[in-house]
């Protein structure tokens, strides 16, 4: 499970300029369990 902080950084990437071309994308906060 992520940490808040993790989560965090994920809510304020996509809220950020930076995601504005981003769309239909999913952004997996696990800890990294997606990769294994």
């Amino acid at each position: 499970m992520a940490d808040p902080d993790e989560l965090a950084a994920a809510i304020v990437f996509l809220a950020s300029d930076a995601a504005r071309n981003i769309s239909g994308a999913v952004l997996p906060v696990d800890n990294g369990w997606a990769a294994v």
